[in-house]
Order: C-alpha cells, then structure tokens, then sequence
C-alpha cells in the first residue's frame, strides 16, 4: 500500500471578532500524496503546535483538528477552534518572544501524525497583538467601505514529504525443486581370473622311529595353575544384615537405605552372584503420583553389571491393601569386574515419582530364620 506523505499549502489569515481579541487563525492547505496527487473526499486529522521562542522550544498551546477535503484536496480549519490537548488559545501572549507553528498530518483520520514541518509566524496580526492587552485602545473608527474583491491566487507549490521508512524484507523465496538425478555410467568390465597354480609333489611317507625308552618315575609335582574364569564356585558366604534399617524420605533419585554386610573376594577375575532374602516395607505414599518404591541391591555403592538386581513395592492403597504391611521379597545380581579384597553390600531406593515415608528392609527380628539374610556366591 502506498504510505500518504502531504504536500500542504497553507493561506493563513486571522478569525476577527468585532470589538474583541481574535478567536483564532485560519488555516486553509491542499493535501496531495508522495507521488503529487490530490487527496480528494477524504477525512483527514492535523495538529498545531505553536512553540516560544523556537522550533524546540517550550509548546504554549496545541489542538488536534479534523477535516474532509473537497474534489480539489483542499480543507480548511480554524486554530483555535481544535480539540485542545495544552493551553488555551486565549492564553498565548503574542507580544513577548517569537512564534513558531508546528503542523503534523495524518491523511487516514487517525492520531499516527507525520511531523511536516515548523516555521516562524512571521508577522502577528493587529488584533492578535492588541488582543495581548498592550497599550490603552483608540476609539473604533468608520466602517470602511467594501472592498472589490481580488483575483483567485494561484495554486501553491506543496513541499515534499520526507521520504517514508524502507519496508520490511521480503520473505525468502521457495525453495527450487530438486534437480534429476544423473545417468549412472556403465558398469567396468570384470578383470580376468588368475590361472589356478599347479598342486605340489607328495613326499613319501618317512620309515617309523625307534621307540624311545621309558623314563624314570615319581617326578615332582607342577605347581598349580591358576583358577580359570566361570571354572564353578570358588566360595560361598552369608550376611545377616543389620535390622530395621530406614530410609526416612524416598524420592525419585536413589539413596541407600543402609549397608547390609562386608564380605572377602579371592580372586580378580571372578564373578558374584548375590542374593538378598528379606521383608520390605513403606510406611506411606505421599502424592506427586507416586505408586511404587524400588529397591535396589549394590556391591560397593555400584549397581550390577547385568541386570538391574532390584524389587518394586507397589502401593496397594489403589488395590484396596495397606502400605503398612511387608512384603517378603528376594532380590538377586551378578557383579563381574572386582578386584579381589573387601566388598560391602547395600540396599538403594527410590519412587518412581512423587515422594513416600520410611522405605526399610527387616521390620521383624526373622534374621534366626534364614529370612533376613545375604547370600554371596564366588564363582
């Protein structure tokens, strides 16, 4: 759309009223776009400034008008005669200090005023300066006889607009399709097949030796070889683990409920498997979507190296049961890669959301019958 910038002709002359300061000053212009052309019927807003003083000097008076032009472009509006939005016309003393008149266009009717320009009022008017109460006033004289009236002036040049602001870019283009793809070129030719070589002579069979003599006996022993990987169960061990260990708050991240037991490993390059028999418990759920503790067995703070070697406690509250009751659970894990030495086994838990209340192993004293206990097989 093309943007409106007016080219405004102004012919100004003072609104007189008999016996009394002037009630305004009118302002007629022709409003033409950037291209030169005539605004015709159309509804348009302008604002006056008149600053003391200078172009950016302080503004004693401003008013908003609006207009619709003829078929010519031309409008006409009296200042002073505006919506005011500072001073009061009445209230402008034209005998102190220069004026200057600040005019702002909008060609659609709005407040989105283009600044035109600022420029000296070169000369105040009798009755706007009599108006500022200087000097006593004379007596009023005859009326005048009627004037003839003068030719029509020519129509004034009207002042180029600033030029408007750059438009924004332009999106980029689509993208062009994708181009066919090329012929493929011909397949090479095969190379040749090598010449099979020819087959070797077969030697003769050599004469059978002489039989050797039978050596002394009851040689030394060898040493013993070491222990082979997998070769069947070095040692086996049990723990009893300490009880009524409590994890006070569960959350979503593990955090051990206790260590269950430290144990001795012979070899480097044995495997272990170990086994948890005992009875979990939660005491509560507590929201956030929480349906389910996990209990996690470790070696040395690590998890297994196959598996996960865990049990879920889910909450029964759903399911109409009571998380105050435990369940007896066992849970295994293979551990490969320790060095030989100490090991200390531990319990881990964790919500699969949400949060829950004292997550335990062992709430009875059952260790006596074998059900709190930690079996740890070296193979």
């Amino acid at each position: 759309m093309k943007k409106l910038l007016p080219y405004l002709m102004l012919i100004a002359s003072v609104k007189f009223a008999l016996c009394q300061a002037p009630q305004g000053i009118n302002y007629q212009a022709v409003a033409r776009n950037s291209t030169g052309d005539v605004l015709q019927n159309k509804n348009i807003s302008v604002r006056f400034s008149i600053h003391d003083g200078g172009t950016g000097a302080a503004i004693v008076y401003q008013e908003t008008d609006t207009a619709t032009t003829n078929q010519f472009g031309l409008f006409t509006v009296v200042i002073g005669d505006g919506v005011v939005t500072q001073g009061t016309f009445s209230g402008i003393n034209w005998s102190t200090g220069n004026k200057f008149l600040q005019v702002e266009f909008s060609a659609t009717g709005d407040n989105n005023f283009v600044n035109l320009n600022t420029s000296e009022l070169q000369s105040v008017p009798y009755a706007l300066y009599a108006g500022s109460g200087v000097g006593s006033a004379g007596p009023t004289g005859p009326t005048g006889a009627t004037g003839i009236n003068g030719a029509t002036g020519a129509t004034g040049a009207g002042i180029t607009g600033p030029t408007g602001e750059a438009g924004a870019t332009g999106n980029n283009g689509a993208t062009g399709a994708t181009g066919s793809m090329g012929i493929t070129g011909p397949t090479g030719a095969a190379g040749a097949t090598g010449a099979t070589g020819a087959q070797g002579i077969t030697g003769a069979i050599g004469n059978t030796g002489a039989t050797g003599a039978t050596g002394p006996s009851g040689g030394p022993i060898g040493p013993t070889g070491p222990t082979g990987s997998g070769g069947g169960l070095i040692s086996d061990t049990a723990l009893i683990p300490p009880n009524f260990t409590t994890l006070a708050n569960v959350t979503a991240t593990f955090q051990k409920v206790g260590d269950l037991g430290t144990f001795n490993k012979s070899s480097n390059t044995s495997d272990l498997e170990v086994n948890l028999q005992t009875t979990l418990y939660v005491n509560a759920f507590n929201g956030g979507g929480a349906n389910g503790v996990v209990f996690q067995l470790r070696v040395d703070n690590q998890v297994t190296t196959l598996g996960r070697a865990a049990a879920l406690f889910m909450n029964p509250a759903p399911y109409g049961g009571s998380s105050s009751v435990p369940i007896s659970s066992s849970i295994t894990g293979i551990f490969r890669g320790l060095a030989s030495g100490n090991h200390t086994v531990s319990l881990w838990a964790a919500t699969n959301q949400g949060t829950a209340t004292n997550a335990s192993y062992d709430s009875g004293n059952w260790g006596s019958f074998g059900v709190n206990c930690v079996y740890i097989k070296e193979f």
